[in-house]
């Protein structure tokens, strides 16, 4: 198994993944997963990371960040790994976007979970990533293009 950045041939793959996983979804109207094109220029990001991890020749799970360098800030988007889970791959996954964020002079990294979600929490808590505050999530549709596929 290997971790390595996205290459546009893997769009496919990372978005069967992603596409219906309820976990993703923070209301009734807002899209779950990101579209093709989305991911697409996440790949061509020079700030974002997009990495998947490959075993066997085929993606069994990927991690999302969206890092904004003047704010020297990183936000976990999505991690998911197919049924290869219990075997490091997220860990894997979270150490080599770690990484990729330190060359890019990330000073700060967070993500968002779902309060139910207690096993995600105690995941990222063991790698050092502790809850905080609770907030509650608020958003608008500003375009009907985000919410197409």
């Amino acid at each position: 198994m290997k971790i390595r950045k996205a290459k546009q041939s893997d769009i496919n793959r990372i978005y069967s993944l992603g596409k219906d996983l309820k976990a993703s979804k923070v209301n009734k109207k807002t899209i779950a997963f990101w579209k093709k094109p989305t991911l697409s220029k996440i790949i061509k990001s020079k700030n974002d990371v997009l990495l998947v991890a490959e075993k066997d020749k085929k993606v069994i799970g990927y991690i999302i960040i969206n890092y904004n360098p003047s704010f020297e800030k990183a936000i976990i988007e999505n991690i998911y790994v197919d049924e290869s889970r219990h075997q490091g791959v997220g860990t894997l996954l979270l150490e080599g976007a770690i990484k990729q964020l330190k060359k890019n002079k990330c000073k700060y990294i967070c993500t968002f979970t779902k309060l139910t979600n207690k096993n995600t929490l105690r995941w990222f808590s063991h790698r050092g990533i502790k809850p905080g505050a609770k907030f509650v999530w608020s958003d608008m549709i500003l375009g009907k293009s985000f919410m197409d596929k």
